[in-house]
């Protein structure tokens, strides 16, 4: 469970959760909760889910066959790749505040697929540390 907190929930969840603390203290220049994720910036968090499975597949191995290991790992660059394109998008294209009239993810389409991507990746990474990792010999 400490894996899990350190490397998935901590990435995600700090910097939404010390803004929710922040905007506790009442200060004037705080935007809202919703602009720190709006435009994509899930996608630093799924790259670095990538990146981390990526290092612990090169350092330790996995359980899979060699053409099975590439094609994850390909996988893992395709991942990152998605994910770092979708925190640039956001940053060069940001979109305006929601005024209604459509559905929210429709609004919102970098945060959507970032979400999506995320969410995707953290799971991929999971997988890879809890299951597919060559076992460690003493």
């Amino acid at each position: 469970m400490g894996w899990f907190f350190v490397n998935l929930f901590v990435p995600i969840f700090a910097p939404i959760l010390a803004m929710l603390f922040l905007k506790c203290l009442n200060l004037p220049a705080l935007t809202s909760v919703l602009s720190l994720v709006k435009d994509g910036q899930f996608g630093w968090a799924a790259l670095g889910f990538c990146v981390s499975a990526k290092y612990e597949i090169a350092t330790q191995g996995l359980i899979l066959s060699q053409s099975a290991t590439n094609a994850l790992d390909g996988g893992f660059v395709i991942l990152i790749s998605a994910s770092a394109l979708m925190a640039a998008v956001g940053t060069v294209f940001p979109v305006g505040p929601f005024l209604g009239g459509m559905r929210w993810y429709q609004h919102y389409k970098t945060l959507a697929s970032s979400i999506v991507v995320t969410v995707f990746a953290g799971g991929a990474y999971t997988v890879v540390h809890y299951w597919l990792l060559k076992p460690v010999s003493s």
